[in-house]
């Protein structure tokens, strides 16, 4: 195992130590978003092998993620979803339970529920993770957000107002 930056590295970078010691294994980041297109590639381009008349069908589905950063709290987390008619509930969580001087923290236990299509759930879920997540190893573009399909064409215009107000 060798250091991230040695003397031989860019010169006054700052951050330094949040390449040694970072929440990105542990939340529910950018990673996640790059995750669910490659896992529910299929689902979140509307198809199915074995079940194909259910593409197309509304489900009562819940989305429960754990651990999801949102500096912008839980006013702008409703602010994303409940235009897109998810019932929202979230839970904040401290800075370290052990520590509760410290305050809280950035991160939040939500869920979403409503009855909708998993591609469209997928979709928003792709395209609205790596909003909340402030420190994302990309980021999410025009072409991202025009890649959403059916209903959550819709949604992606209120992704961008959202971020922007």
């Amino acid at each position: 195992m060798g250091l991230v930056r040695t003397r031989r590295g860019p010169a006054g970078e700052g951050g330094l130590l949040e390449q040694y010691v970072n929440d990105r294994p542990y939340v529910a980041s950018s990673f996640m978003s790059v995750a669910i297109a490659r896992v529910f590639a299929s689902a979140l381009g509307g198809s199915s092998k074995g079940r194909p008349h259910l593409v197309d069908e509304p489900l009562p589905l819940t989305a429960r993620i754990i651990a999801l950063p949102c500096r912008g709290g839980e006013e702008f987390l409703r602010r994303l979803f409940e235009p897109l008619e998810y019932r929202v509930s979230a839970e904040h969580h401290p800075l370290d339970e052990k520590f509760p001087e410290w305050g809280e923290g950035p991160y939040y236990t939500v869920e979403l529920a409503q009855e909708i299509t998993l591609q469209n759930l997928l979709a928003h879920l792709h395209v609205l993770i790596p909003v909340l997540d402030a420190d994302k190893h990309y980021w999410v573009g025009r072409t991202k957000s025009t890649n959403c399909s059916g209903e959550a064409k819709a949604g992606c215009s209120r992704i961008r107002s959202a971020r922007q107000s």
